[in-house]
């Protein structure tokens, strides 16, 4: 195990346009995150933040350059080795909530495990004991159509703890909830990082968001701002 969580280096994604035409999100992108760092990514619209916490997350694949997440280099990863990779390593924390609708907070929190459930782990106890890490400890039975956005949030961020990740991407986790339930998830957050060590790397486009991170990191144009 290595200090160093992510190396991207001269990474660039090209996407195609519908007219032939070629867009590029990233542009020799080259960031080092060091293990157990709490980092915003921020920057306008169109600037590649997305993009970049997708190839991290390894949702998607760069068009150039090489990343490496926790000593694996991405790009030499395929199939279900990745997915595995993903899996072990990762959990992910989108603006939508991304909950199954017919479940409740603790099938949602257990949900990721369910066909791959590890030896001597006991996923119903494991879900139960997020939910109430996360100040849900009376909600495990609720639905998600009965919480609050606040909640539901505080459900997925639970769930993407469920396989003890060393990394959290989190792209805009926020930005569904009102002021008050973004200080509160913001808080948890910081309560995750401080008490836990886990490494955090979140896209926002709100600067009082990225103000509780410990280092901001600045895009524009699919490049590190100067």
């Amino acid at each position: 195990m290595t200090d160093t969580m992510i190396v991207a280096d001269n990474l660039s994604k090209v996407y195609e346009g519908g007219d032939t035409r070629q867009v590029a999100a990233l542009r020799d992108l080259s960031l080092t995150i060091e293990r157990g760092e709490f980092v915003a990514i921020v920057g306008p619209s169109g600037s590649g933040k997305s993009t970049l916490l997708n190839l991290i997350g390894a949702i998607d694949q760069p068009s150039a350059g090489s990343l490496v997440v926790d000593g694996a280099e991405l790009a030499k990863i395929r199939g279900d080795a990745l997915a595995d990779f993903r899996r072990k390593t990762i959990g992910l924390v989108f603006q939508l909530f991304n909950l199954v609708p017919v479940l409740s907070a603790v099938e949602n929190v257990k949900l990721p495990l369910i066909p791959y459930p590890p030896k001597g782990f006991n996923l119903d106890k494991r879900a139960k004991e997020l939910l109430t890490q996360v100040g849900l400890a009376g909600r495990f039975n609720h639905l998600p159509s009965q919480l609050s956005g606040g909640e539901q949030q505080r459900v997925a961020i639970a769930r993407a703890l469920i396989n003890r990740p060393d990394l959290i991407l989190a792209d805009e986790p926020t930005g569904n909830l009102d002021s008050k339930a973004g200080g509160e998830l913001m808080a948890l957050f910081e309560e995750l990082h401080r008490e836990q060590g886990v490494t955090i790397v979140m896209v926002t486009h709100d600067p009082n968001i990225a103000a509780h991170a410990g280092r901001v990191i600045e895009l524009r144009d699919g490049r590190l701002a100067d």
